[in-house]
């Protein structure tokens, strides 16, 4: 594979003179921004919403459903306008906008209790998330030469891991120091959780570390592409629609199988193992420690070997270890079962991510891959209600076994369709398209 001609042609300009650090002080902050902000999304999605709602506010299953699939769903609605706004004015803006706007709405979280009022939130936290996720991405495709790219994206995949493992983990803490009351013996001076409701307060700490992060390790720089006549959608984008619509369509179904298990996974733990909810982070800390040993090299392992063959061979491991998971109702084999699973995503998301962003060169990249991720964001916004009907009608195994049919669907169409090398948009500089 070539590498995609550069649109920076001075020498002197800030993008060249970035591009000409070391790669790992071009993404530092990037790699910050991403892990403190997967922490929280975990804590809070993941974790805090299924169970407060669930044992807190005494609300069934099927009620949590919908407060996650708002927030998924808000995220996917924005997402194509700041994408647009990114290819316009930069990325670093909408980072530090998206922290912001979900540091306030997960703080807000700690005093709510009303039906609408947690959907309300939970669509801003996800409006702050399409501000965030998608320039975060586009971001490191921008500073990361093609390759680079891949062991790039292995990097921010750990980080997605990790943070998906340490999430429940600094919830049960949470849940935990306020089941003992530690609060009472602590000095004065020392915050310390004392209620169910503070899991929103220490989550809302963890996203300032990331503005903070944003605010002072991320550059005001962007590629200056598009004009002032661009627009949001893709009219005026030489698009190659089947390769386009075809990308969508695997982003649909494969985020809509794995968040089949958004809100069931927890339910899962704590009413199937029978897991305290101080213990629920057990499993994921394991998790989580193979994730930081085995994310890089299996990313970059994967990179080298094909992008194409890490999307199928991943896909299919996760298929199959959904399938699989709910059979046996123990923690052991729930372990067993769980490592290779991951070691399946380790390989397919980097590659995956890399693949989207580079359908479009960087005058398009922001609009592609916000197109491209708002059809994985549909995928997101349904899957968690329908996990959570699935369980309340057919029981805890159903959302697994609907998610490995769903995971089984996309591998197949991977293995007839997906190609190394496929593009949506042709490069304006080889092509003579205008940038429009």
């Amino acid at each position: 594979m070539t590498e995609s001609p550069t649109i920076i042609r001075n020498p002197d300009d800030p993008w060249a003179r970035m591009m000409r650090q070391p790669l790992w002080r071009r993404l530092s902050g990037l790699v910050l921004v991403s892990l403190f902000c997967e922490i929280a999304m975990a804590v809070v999605v993941t974790f805090a919403l299924p169970l407060y709602l669930n044992e807190h506010l005494r609300w069934r299953e099927d009620d949590v459903g919908p407060v996650t699939s708002a927030f998924l769903l808000a995220e996917t609605i924005t997402k194509p306008f700041f994408a647009w706004i990114s290819d316009r004015f930069g990325r670093k803006i909408l980072i530090v906008f998206g922290i912001a706007l979900s540091s306030f709405a997960v703080y807000r979280m700690s005093t709510a209790t009303g039906h609408w009022e947690f959907i309300t939130l939970s669509a801003l936290n996800g409006i702050g998330g399409a501000a965030l996720w998608p320039n975060v991405f586009a971001a490191v495709a921008d500073v990361t030469s093609e390759r680079e790219r891949v062991g790039s994206m292995s990097v921010f995949n750990m980080m997605y891991m990790i943070g998906l493992g340490l999430g429940p983990v600094v919830g049960s803490v949470v849940y935990r120091l306020a089941a003992a009351g530690r609060a009472n013996t602590a000095p004065a001076w020392l915050w310390i959780p004392s209620r169910e409701s503070d899991i929103f307060r220490v989550t809302t700490g963890i996203l300032l570390i990331a503005l903070v992060s944003a605010l002072f390790l991320i550059p005001w720089l962007h590629h200056k592409h598009a004009t002032a006549g661009s627009a949001p959608g893709l009219r005026n984008i030489p698009v190659r629609w089947p390769v386009l619509g075809f990308f969508m369509a695997m982003s649909f179904f494969q985020t809509l199988g794995i968040q089949l298990l958004n809100n069931p996974l927890v339910f899962y733990l704590r009413q199937v193992l029978k897991l305290d909810a101080g213990d629920i982070g057990l499993p994921f800390i394991l998790l989580g420690a193979a994730v930081a040993v085995l994310a890089i090299p299996v990313g970059t392992w994967g990179g080298k070997w094909g992008r194409v063959r890490s999307v199928k061979l991943g896909i299919g491991v996760a298929a199959l270890g959904m399938i699989l998971l709910p059979l046996r109702p123990s923690l052991g084999y729930f372990m067993i079962i769980a490592v290779p699973m991951i070691l399946g995503f380790l390989l397919c998301i980097p590659a995956w991510l890399a693949m989207i962003t580079e359908l479009a060169p960087p005058a398009y990249r922001g609009r592609i891959y916000g197109w491209v991720v708002t059809m994985q964001g549909l995928g997101a916004a349904f899957g968690p209600w329908l996990g959570t009907k699935v369980l309340v009608k057919v029981g805890h195994h159903a959302p697994f076994m609907l998610s490995g049919i769903v995971l089984g669907t996309t591998l197949l169409a991977a293995l007839f369709f997906l190609r190394e090398g496929m593009r949506a948009v042709d490069d304006p500089a080889v092509a003579g398209v205008p940038v429009s």
